[in-house]
Formats: C-alpha cells, structure tokens, sequence
C-alpha cells in the first residue's frame, strides 16, 4: 500500500471514528430528552386523572376539557417520535461501528473490496443520521407550545382588563 492510499485510510477511519461519536452523542441527548418527555407525560396524565375525577362540568371552561384532552395526545406523539429516532440511531451507531471495523480490517488484510464495503455502510449510516434528525424534529414540532397560549377573561371582564391585570399571571 502507498503513502497516499494509506493517508486516505487514515483519514476514512477518522471520519468514521468521528461520526461514531457524533451518532453517539446525539443518542444520548435524544435519550435525555425522551426521559424528560416520559415525565412530562406521566405528569400530565396524572392531572387529566385528577381531572376528571373532579368532574369536567363543574365550573369548568368549555375549552379546558378540549385543551385537557388534546395536550396528553400531542405529547404522546412526540415521545413516540423520539423513541422511533432513539431506535433509528441503534442501527446508525451500529452502522458506523461495523464501518470502523471494516476499515480496522482492510489495515491488516489486503482486501480492496472492505474500503467499499465501509463506505456502504458509512453512507448508510449518514441517511440514518438524517432519517434520526428529522424525526426529531418532528417531535419538536409536536410538542404542545405553552408560550402563545391566552387566558380566556373571566366572565364580566374585558380582555384590555385583563392584560393590564398582573396577578393573573400565565397559564401553567
């Protein structure tokens, strides 16, 4: 093997070795963030239980059992979402492993063929990443968004009243 083929291999393993990591990393902030949104769920599945044991028609909004119904779905979604692309970066790391270990051979056995081989698999690997990305952020996109929501004014009081009112806060 010459110089530049050997330079070039180098410099294929180091891409593999880096996208290993990179896979690695973004699995692990993807499973920080579905155990987050697996607390998130439990707890507002506890306060919807809490609910409607109380009794959704007693001095209750209309439009609160509607946003009580919808918030735990979209949530759902988005944990679901989460753990299709937690499931999708399994096999990218795996990919790239495997990659890594094709390159790792070609070094002691002279077989052209494990560089495409490695690369297959690297390709392989990059569309998972992508295939991973977007599903999360598809699941960023699911989740329910507290920021724009409004309070609805009470009844009697003008919707200018209540913006200039600061004990009514935002909505939790």
């Amino acid at each position: 093997m010459s110089v530049h083929q050997t330079s070039q291999l180098i410099q294929l393993m180091l891409n593999s070795a880096l996208m290993t990591l990179l896979a690695a990393l973004f699995w692990l902030v993807l499973w920080l963030h579905h155990g987050s949104l697996a607390t998130q769920l439990q707890h507002r599945l506890q306060r919807r239980r809490s609910y409607l044991a109380r009794g959704p028609w007693l001095g209750e909004q209309p439009g609160q059992w509607l946003q009580a119904s919808r918030r735990p779905s979209q949530l759902l979604l988005a944990y679901r979402l989460i753990g299709y692309s937690i499931g999708v970066l399994h096999g990218v790391l795996t990919l790239f492993l495997a990659s890594l270990l094709g390159l790792a051979l070609r070094t002691l056995v002279s077989l052209d063929g494990l560089i495409v081989f490695s690369l297959a698999l690297f390709t392989l690997g990059i569309a998972g990443m992508l295939l991973a990305a977007a599903l999360a952020l598809g699941s960023l996109y699911q989740r329910p968004s507290h920021r724009h929501r409004r309070r609805s004014p009470a009844p009697g009081q003008s919707s200018a009243a209540q913006e200039s009112t600061p004990s009514q806060g935002i909505a939790s």
